[in-house]
Protein backbone atom coordinates (compact mmCIF):
# COMPACT_ATOMS: atom_id res chain seq x y z
CA UNK A 1 0.00 0.00 0.00
CA UNK A 2 3.05 2.14 0.60
CA UNK A 3 4.89 2.21 -2.24
CA UNK A 4 6.78 5.70 -1.26
CA UNK A 5 8.42 6.37 2.45
CA UNK A 6 5.17 6.70 4.74
CA UNK A 7 4.42 10.22 6.09
CA UNK A 8 2.15 11.08 8.31
CA UNK A 9 -1.62 12.35 7.77
CA UNK A 10 -1.26 16.19 7.90
CA UNK A 11 -3.58 17.44 11.58
CA UNK A 12 -6.21 18.58 10.54
CA UNK A 13 -7.14 22.53 12.04
CA UNK A 14 -7.43 22.53 15.56
CA UNK A 15 -6.74 19.53 16.37
CA UNK A 16 -3.69 17.67 18.11
CA UNK A 17 -1.39 15.77 15.86
CA UNK A 18 -2.46 12.68 13.65
CA UNK A 19 -2.84 9.63 16.23
CA UNK A 20 -4.10 6.50 14.97
CA UNK A 21 -5.39 4.04 17.26
CA UNK A 22 -4.63 1.06 15.14
CA UNK A 23 -2.27 -0.54 12.74
CA UNK A 24 -3.63 -2.76 10.54
CA UNK A 25 -0.62 -5.38 8.84
CA UNK A 26 -2.52 -8.12 5.89
CA UNK A 27 -1.26 -8.44 2.39
CA UNK A 28 -4.94 -9.66 0.89
CA UNK A 29 -6.20 -6.28 -0.30
CA UNK A 30 -9.84 -7.63 0.07
CA UNK A 31 -9.73 -8.01 3.72
CA UNK A 32 -7.78 -5.14 4.41
CA UNK A 33 -10.24 -3.35 2.28
CA UNK A 34 -12.84 -4.76 4.50
CA UNK A 35 -11.21 -3.66 7.59
CA UNK A 36 -10.00 -0.42 6.93
CA UNK A 37 -13.39 0.62 5.59
CA UNK A 38 -15.14 -0.77 8.93
CA UNK A 39 -12.64 1.05 11.07
CA UNK A 40 -13.42 4.41 9.52
CA UNK A 41 -17.42 3.79 9.63
CA UNK A 42 -17.09 3.71 13.40
CA UNK A 43 -14.83 6.47 13.71
CA UNK A 44 -11.86 4.85 14.93
CA UNK A 45 -8.18 6.25 13.16
CA UNK A 46 -5.72 3.82 11.24
CA UNK A 47 -2.97 2.98 9.21
CA UNK A 48 -2.38 0.34 6.99
CA UNK A 49 0.02 -1.99 5.74
CA UNK A 50 0.59 -5.04 3.63
CA UNK A 51 4.27 -6.30 4.58
CA UNK A 52 6.23 -6.16 7.72
CA UNK A 53 8.38 -3.57 6.14
CA UNK A 54 6.01 -1.02 6.05
CA UNK A 55 4.88 -1.67 9.71
CA UNK A 56 8.57 -0.95 10.94
CA UNK A 57 9.00 1.76 9.17
CA UNK A 58 4.99 3.39 10.31
CA UNK A 59 5.77 2.51 13.75
CA UNK A 60 9.03 4.67 13.67
CA UNK A 61 7.04 7.44 12.93
CA UNK A 62 3.71 6.52 14.58
CA UNK A 63 4.75 4.69 17.99
CA UNK A 64 1.71 5.35 20.11
CA UNK A 65 -0.87 3.12 18.36
CA UNK A 66 -3.35 1.56 21.35
CA UNK A 67 -3.85 -2.45 19.19
CA UNK A 68 -1.60 -3.42 16.18
CA UNK A 69 -3.95 -6.03 14.08
CA UNK A 70 -1.79 -8.34 12.34
CA UNK A 71 -1.78 -11.45 9.84
CA UNK A 72 0.50 -14.36 10.42
CA UNK A 73 1.59 -15.18 7.14
CA UNK A 74 3.20 -12.15 5.17
CA UNK A 75 5.40 -11.83 2.55
CA UNK A 76 8.37 -10.63 4.55
CA UNK A 77 7.54 -12.85 7.39
CA UNK A 78 5.67 -14.66 10.01
CA UNK A 79 3.37 -11.94 11.97
CA UNK A 80 3.75 -13.72 15.50
CA UNK A 81 7.53 -13.08 15.22
CA UNK A 82 6.62 -9.45 14.84
CA UNK A 83 4.83 -9.17 17.29
CA UNK A 84 7.05 -10.62 19.85
CA UNK A 85 9.57 -7.98 18.62
CA UNK A 86 6.67 -5.43 19.07
CA UNK A 87 6.11 -6.65 22.64
CA UNK A 88 9.74 -5.70 23.41
CA UNK A 89 9.81 -2.30 22.07
CA UNK A 90 6.11 -1.41 22.48
CA UNK A 91 4.67 -3.00 25.55
CA UNK A 92 1.63 -1.25 25.85
CA UNK A 93 0.58 -1.94 22.30
CA UNK A 94 -2.03 -4.78 22.23
CA UNK A 95 -1.32 -7.19 20.22
CA UNK A 96 -4.05 -9.22 18.03
CA UNK A 97 -2.83 -11.73 15.52
CA UNK A 98 -5.16 -12.90 12.42
CA UNK A 99 -4.57 -16.24 11.33
CA UNK A 100 -6.00 -19.07 9.70
CA UNK A 101 -7.74 -22.24 11.18
CA UNK A 102 -4.47 -24.45 10.86
CA UNK A 103 -2.37 -21.90 12.75
CA UNK A 104 -5.29 -21.98 15.87
CA UNK A 105 -2.70 -23.95 18.22
CA UNK A 106 0.27 -21.52 16.77
CA UNK A 107 -2.09 -19.02 17.81
CA UNK A 108 -3.17 -20.34 21.49
CA UNK A 109 0.85 -20.90 22.39
CA UNK A 110 1.55 -17.38 21.52
CA UNK A 111 -1.71 -15.90 23.69
CA UNK A 112 0.02 -18.70 27.00
CA UNK A 113 3.59 -17.04 26.27
CA UNK A 114 1.83 -13.78 26.32
CA UNK A 115 3.14 -12.80 22.62
CA UNK A 116 -0.44 -11.60 22.11
CA UNK A 117 -3.46 -10.60 23.89
CA UNK A 118 -6.27 -12.21 21.01
CA UNK A 119 -6.32 -14.23 17.83
CA UNK A 120 -8.89 -13.38 15.18
CA UNK A 121 -9.87 -16.41 13.26
CA UNK A 122 -9.79 -16.60 10.10
CA UNK A 123 -12.84 -16.04 8.04
CA UNK A 124 -14.24 -14.05 10.76
CA UNK A 125 -17.28 -11.96 10.92
CA UNK A 126 -17.45 -8.03 11.35
CA UNK A 127 -19.39 -8.68 14.98
CA UNK A 128 -15.51 -10.79 15.85
CA UNK A 129 -13.97 -7.91 14.49
CA UNK A 130 -15.36 -5.08 16.61
CA UNK A 131 -15.89 -7.25 19.91
CA UNK A 132 -11.78 -7.55 19.52
CA UNK A 133 -11.29 -4.26 19.03
CA UNK A 134 -13.33 -3.14 21.83
CA UNK A 135 -11.79 -5.76 24.58
CA UNK A 136 -8.12 -5.15 23.13
CA UNK A 137 -8.98 -0.80 23.48
CA UNK A 138 -10.34 -1.75 27.01
CA UNK A 139 -6.80 -3.61 27.57
CA UNK A 140 -4.64 -0.76 26.31
CA UNK A 141 -6.63 2.34 28.64
CA UNK A 142 -5.76 -0.58 31.74
CA UNK A 143 -1.88 -0.99 30.86
CA UNK A 144 -1.70 2.43 30.22
CA UNK A 145 -3.40 3.52 33.52
CA UNK A 146 -1.55 0.55 35.50
CA UNK A 147 1.72 1.68 34.24
CA UNK A 148 1.11 5.54 35.46
CA UNK A 149 0.31 4.59 38.87
CA UNK A 150 3.83 2.21 38.81
CA UNK A 151 5.53 5.47 37.65
CA UNK A 152 3.63 7.31 40.63
CA UNK A 153 4.89 4.80 43.20
CA UNK A 154 8.03 4.73 41.77
CA UNK A 155 8.48 8.65 42.06
CA UNK A 156 6.97 8.38 45.81
CA UNK A 157 9.26 5.49 46.85
CA UNK A 158 12.36 7.41 45.52
CA UNK A 159 11.09 10.66 47.09
CA UNK A 160 10.48 8.53 50.63
CA UNK A 161 14.43 7.24 50.61
CA UNK A 162 15.44 10.69 50.28
CA UNK A 163 13.24 12.35 52.87
CA UNK A 164 13.94 9.90 54.99
CA UNK A 165 18.02 10.21 54.64
CA UNK A 166 17.18 13.69 55.51
CA UNK A 167 15.04 12.68 58.68
CA UNK A 168 17.36 9.85 59.92
CA UNK A 169 20.37 12.87 59.84
CA UNK A 170 17.47 15.35 61.73
CA UNK A 171 16.98 12.82 64.35
CA UNK A 172 20.59 12.15 64.97
CA UNK A 173 21.55 15.62 65.47
CA UNK A 174 18.36 16.55 67.88
CA UNK A 175 18.04 12.85 69.69
CA UNK A 176 19.77 14.58 72.40
CA UNK A 177 17.63 17.72 73.03
CA UNK A 178 14.40 15.60 72.39
CA UNK A 179 12.93 12.06 72.74
CA UNK A 180 9.97 13.00 70.78
CA UNK A 181 10.75 14.06 66.93
CA UNK A 182 8.11 17.18 65.25
CA UNK A 183 8.70 17.18 61.47
CA UNK A 184 7.72 20.24 60.18
CA UNK A 185 8.62 19.76 56.99
CA UNK A 186 6.14 19.72 54.16
CA UNK A 187 7.97 17.46 52.10
CA UNK A 188 8.52 14.79 54.80
CA UNK A 189 4.69 14.95 55.21
CA UNK A 190 3.90 14.62 51.43
CA UNK A 191 6.57 11.48 51.33
CA UNK A 192 4.25 9.91 54.04
CA UNK A 193 1.14 10.34 52.86
CA UNK A 194 2.66 8.63 49.54
CA UNK A 195 3.85 5.62 51.53
CA UNK A 196 0.91 6.13 53.39
CA UNK A 197 -0.98 5.09 49.75
CA UNK A 198 1.29 2.69 48.49
CA UNK A 199 1.08 0.54 52.02
CA UNK A 200 -2.74 0.47 51.49
CA UNK A 201 -2.74 -0.24 47.71
CA UNK A 202 -0.56 -3.37 48.79
CA UNK A 203 -2.79 -3.89 51.58
CA UNK A 204 -5.67 -4.01 48.87
CA UNK A 205 -4.05 -5.90 46.19
CA UNK A 206 -2.95 -8.99 48.71
CA UNK A 207 -6.16 -8.82 50.58
CA UNK A 208 -9.24 -7.11 50.16
CA UNK A 209 -11.29 -8.39 52.45
CA UNK A 210 -8.39 -7.06 55.20
CA UNK A 211 -8.26 -3.53 53.62
CA UNK A 212 -12.18 -3.30 53.28
CA UNK A 213 -11.95 -4.33 57.06
CA UNK A 214 -9.27 -1.49 58.02
CA UNK A 215 -11.63 0.96 55.55
CA UNK A 216 -14.64 0.36 58.06
CA UNK A 217 -12.64 0.25 61.35
CA UNK A 218 -11.16 3.78 60.11
CA UNK A 219 -14.67 5.06 59.62
CA UNK A 220 -15.99 3.64 62.71
CA UNK A 221 -13.14 5.21 64.88
CA UNK A 222 -13.25 8.78 63.13
CA UNK A 223 -17.35 8.96 64.15
CA UNK A 224 -16.52 7.88 67.50
CA UNK A 225 -14.01 10.24 68.17
CA UNK A 226 -15.76 12.97 66.78
CA UNK A 227 -18.47 11.98 69.29
CA UNK A 228 -16.03 12.61 71.54
CA UNK A 229 -15.00 16.49 70.69
CA UNK A 230 -12.00 15.53 69.38
CA UNK A 231 -10.59 17.78 66.93
CA UNK A 232 -9.79 17.46 63.71
CA UNK A 233 -5.90 16.46 63.90
CA UNK A 234 -7.08 14.17 66.28
CA UNK A 235 -9.57 12.68 63.83
CA UNK A 236 -7.15 12.57 61.39
CA UNK A 237 -4.40 10.71 63.38
CA UNK A 238 -7.12 7.79 64.31
CA UNK A 239 -8.08 7.10 60.50
CA UNK A 240 -3.96 6.45 59.61
CA UNK A 241 -4.16 4.44 62.73
CA UNK A 242 -7.13 2.03 61.92
CA UNK A 243 -6.26 2.08 58.22
CA UNK A 244 -2.71 0.51 59.22
CA UNK A 245 -3.05 -1.32 61.95
CA UNK A 246 -3.41 -4.94 60.85
CA UNK A 247 -0.97 -4.49 57.98
CA UNK A 248 1.54 -7.35 59.42
CA UNK A 249 -0.93 -9.63 59.47
CA UNK A 250 0.06 -9.52 55.56
CA UNK A 251 2.81 -11.84 57.31
CA UNK A 252 0.32 -14.71 58.15
CA UNK A 253 -1.48 -17.45 56.11
CA UNK A 254 -4.98 -16.80 54.84
CA UNK A 255 -6.22 -19.03 57.62
CA UNK A 256 -4.62 -17.76 60.38
CA UNK A 257 -5.70 -14.12 59.27
CA UNK A 258 -9.27 -15.35 59.32
CA UNK A 259 -9.20 -17.14 62.94
CA UNK A 260 -7.22 -14.15 64.34
CA UNK A 261 -9.54 -13.32 66.89
CA UNK A 262 -10.46 -16.72 68.41
CA UNK A 263 -6.80 -16.79 69.99
CA UNK A 264 -7.93 -19.94 72.35
CA UNK A 265 -9.13 -21.34 69.06
CA UNK A 266 -5.30 -21.64 67.90
CA UNK A 267 -3.03 -24.67 69.06
CA UNK A 268 -0.01 -24.25 67.67
CA UNK A 269 2.47 -21.90 69.21
CA UNK A 270 4.24 -20.58 66.35
CA UNK A 271 0.87 -19.22 64.81
CA UNK A 272 -0.48 -18.24 68.36
CA UNK A 273 2.59 -16.23 68.81
CA UNK A 274 2.59 -14.48 64.76
CA UNK A 275 -1.25 -13.44 65.71
CA UNK A 276 0.13 -11.71 69.67
CA UNK A 277 3.09 -10.36 68.15
CA UNK A 278 1.12 -8.49 64.90
CA UNK A 279 0.26 -5.18 66.25
CA UNK A 280 3.64 -4.74 66.96
CA UNK A 281 5.47 -6.00 63.81
CA UNK A 282 2.96 -3.08 62.40
CA UNK A 283 4.14 -0.21 64.23
CA UNK A 284 6.91 -1.57 63.32
CA UNK A 285 6.35 -1.53 59.45
CA UNK A 286 5.08 2.48 59.96
CA UNK A 287 7.86 3.74 61.65
CA UNK A 288 7.93 6.16 58.95
CA UNK A 289 4.99 7.76 60.22
CA UNK A 290 6.29 10.77 62.60
CA UNK A 291 3.26 10.52 64.77
CA UNK A 292 4.02 8.18 67.98
CA UNK A 293 0.75 8.54 69.49
CA UNK A 294 -0.67 6.49 65.71
CA UNK A 295 2.10 4.00 66.14
CA UNK A 296 1.35 3.23 69.86
CA UNK A 297 -2.04 2.90 68.73
CA UNK A 298 -1.42 0.73 66.11
CA UNK A 299 1.17 -1.31 68.38
CA UNK A 300 -2.00 -1.17 71.28
CA UNK A 301 -4.89 -1.41 69.54
CA UNK A 302 -5.43 -5.88 71.11
CA UNK A 303 -5.02 -4.12 74.59
CA UNK A 304 -8.25 -4.16 76.92
CA UNK A 305 -9.12 -2.52 80.00
CA UNK A 306 -8.75 -4.71 82.03
CA UNK A 307 -5.25 -6.45 81.40
CA UNK A 308 -6.34 -9.72 79.18
CA UNK A 309 -5.45 -8.28 75.78
CA UNK A 310 -2.00 -8.74 73.72
CA UNK A 311 1.17 -7.84 73.22
CA UNK A 312 1.88 -6.65 76.29
CA UNK A 313 -1.50 -7.10 78.66
CA UNK A 314 -1.73 -3.52 79.25
CA UNK A 315 -4.25 -2.11 81.47
CA UNK A 316 -5.94 1.02 82.55
CA UNK A 317 -4.52 4.28 81.44
CA UNK A 318 -1.43 2.62 80.57
CA UNK A 319 -3.42 2.01 76.95
CA UNK A 320 -3.42 5.35 75.16
CA UNK A 321 -6.85 7.20 73.97
CA UNK A 322 -6.01 6.48 70.58
CA UNK A 323 -5.63 2.58 71.20
CA UNK A 324 -8.96 2.35 72.93
CA UNK A 325 -10.85 4.12 70.43
CA UNK A 326 -9.52 1.96 68.15
CA UNK A 327 -10.28 -1.16 70.11
CA UNK A 328 -13.79 -0.43 70.33
CA UNK A 329 -14.14 -0.06 66.76
CA UNK A 330 -12.07 -2.78 65.74
CA UNK A 331 -14.35 -5.30 67.56
CA UNK A 332 -17.25 -4.02 66.54
CA UNK A 333 -16.82 -4.43 62.86
CA UNK A 334 -14.68 -8.01 63.50
CA UNK A 335 -18.67 -8.83 65.08
CA UNK A 336 -20.75 -7.34 63.09
CA UNK A 337 -19.47 -9.84 60.47
CA UNK A 338 -20.29 -12.21 62.02
CA UNK A 339 -23.07 -12.12 64.68
CA UNK A 340 -25.89 -10.07 65.49
CA UNK A 341 -26.87 -7.62 68.11
CA UNK A 342 -23.34 -6.11 67.87
CA UNK A 343 -24.14 -3.06 69.87
CA UNK A 344 -24.76 -5.01 72.60
CA UNK A 345 -22.28 -7.14 72.59
CA UNK A 346 -19.78 -4.77 73.36
CA UNK A 347 -21.80 -2.57 76.00
CA UNK A 348 -21.69 -5.28 77.84
CA UNK A 349 -18.09 -5.96 78.11
CA UNK A 350 -18.02 -1.74 78.55
CA UNK A 351 -15.88 -1.18 81.78
CA UNK A 352 -14.50 -4.28 81.32
CA UNK A 353 -12.40 -4.48 78.40
CA UNK A 354 -13.78 -0.99 76.63
CA UNK A 355 -13.92 2.08 78.00
CA UNK A 356 -17.38 3.18 79.12
CA UNK A 357 -17.02 6.90 76.95
CA UNK A 358 -15.92 5.34 74.16
CA UNK A 359 -18.56 2.51 73.84
CA UNK A 360 -21.24 5.54 74.48
CA UNK A 361 -19.78 7.97 71.78
CA UNK A 362 -19.88 4.22 69.52
CA UNK A 363 -23.70 3.97 70.52
CA UNK A 364 -24.29 7.36 69.45
CA UNK A 365 -22.66 7.40 66.17
CA UNK A 366 -24.54 3.94 65.13
CA UNK A 367 -27.68 5.25 66.67
CA UNK A 368 -27.25 8.17 64.28
CA UNK A 369 -27.92 5.89 61.09
CA UNK A 370 -24.06 5.20 60.64
CA UNK A 371 -23.86 2.48 58.12
CA UNK A 372 -20.74 0.68 57.13
CA UNK A 373 -20.21 -1.04 53.27
CA UNK A 374 -19.97 -4.68 53.17
CA UNK A 375 -19.16 -7.15 50.98
CA UNK A 376 -19.21 -10.64 50.10
CA UNK A 377 -16.80 -13.14 47.96
CA UNK A 378 -17.78 -14.63 44.96
CA UNK A 379 -16.58 -16.87 42.80
CA UNK A 380 -15.20 -16.01 38.66
CA UNK A 381 -18.10 -18.21 38.02
CA UNK A 382 -20.56 -16.48 40.46
CA UNK A 383 -20.36 -12.98 38.76
CA UNK A 384 -23.74 -11.44 36.94
CA UNK A 385 -24.49 -8.42 35.78
CA UNK A 386 -25.04 -5.17 38.67
CA UNK A 387 -22.67 -6.45 40.45
CA UNK A 388 -20.59 -3.81 41.76
CA UNK A 389 -16.95 -4.65 42.50
CA UNK A 390 -15.67 -4.09 46.56
CA UNK A 391 -12.72 -4.20 45.27
CA UNK A 392 -10.24 -3.98 42.09
CA UNK A 393 -9.17 -6.98 40.22
CA UNK A 394 -5.72 -8.11 39.18
CA UNK A 395 -3.88 -10.15 37.19
CA UNK A 396 -1.82 -12.59 38.82
CA UNK A 397 1.39 -10.27 38.57
CA UNK A 398 -0.50 -7.12 39.36
CA UNK A 399 -1.85 -5.42 36.36
CA UNK A 400 -5.40 -3.63 36.73
CA UNK A 401 -7.91 -5.65 35.28
CA UNK A 402 -11.39 -3.68 36.72
CA UNK A 403 -11.39 -0.75 38.68
CA UNK A 404 -13.43 -1.03 42.30
CA UNK A 405 -16.46 0.62 42.79
CA UNK A 406 -17.45 -0.74 38.89
CA UNK A 407 -20.81 -1.88 37.94
CA UNK A 408 -20.50 -5.11 36.05
CA UNK A 409 -22.06 -6.13 32.95
CA UNK A 410 -22.15 -8.94 30.90
CA UNK A 411 -19.24 -7.92 28.54
CA UNK A 412 -16.50 -7.34 31.48
CA UNK A 413 -17.70 -10.51 32.96
CA UNK A 414 -16.55 -12.06 30.11
CA UNK A 415 -13.14 -11.04 29.39
CA UNK A 416 -12.96 -11.66 32.96
CA UNK A 417 -13.56 -15.70 31.87
CA UNK A 418 -11.71 -14.90 28.69
CA UNK A 419 -8.46 -13.77 30.76
CA UNK A 420 -8.97 -16.40 33.02
CA UNK A 421 -8.38 -19.45 30.43
CA UNK A 422 -5.17 -18.26 29.84
CA UNK A 423 -3.78 -16.44 32.79
CA UNK A 424 -5.76 -17.34 36.25
CA UNK A 425 -6.53 -14.39 38.41
CA UNK A 426 -5.50 -15.84 41.81
CA UNK A 427 -7.20 -12.69 44.37
CA UNK A 428 -10.24 -12.84 46.13
CA UNK A 429 -13.11 -11.11 44.12
CA UNK A 430 -15.49 -9.18 46.88
CA UNK A 431 -19.13 -7.55 45.47
CA UNK A 432 -20.93 -4.77 47.51
CA UNK A 433 -24.02 -6.49 49.08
Amino acid sequence: MFSEPFTPPPAARGEDAFRPQVLVIEDDPAILKLIETLLTSKGIGSVVATNLAQAHEILAKLPDFSVVLCDHLLPDGLGVEFLRDLRTHHPLIVRVLMTGAYDKALAMDAINSGEIYRFLLKPFTVDDLLSTLSQSFDRHDLQAENTRLQSRLALQNEELRRVNAQLAQRVAEEEARSRGLTVESSNWRGASHGMIDLCLEILQRIDPLLFKHSQRVAVLACAIARELQCDEDVVNRIEIAAQLHDIALLGCNVTLRSNQRSLNQINNPQEREQIENHPRLAAQLVKFLPLPDVLEAVEQHHEYLDGSGYPDGLAGNRISFLAQVLAVADSYDELASSSDHVLTRIMNHSGRLYAPEIVHALERAVSKGLELPRERQVLLHELIPGMKLSSSIYTATGMLLIKQGQVLNKAMIDRLLQHSESNAITQKILVEV
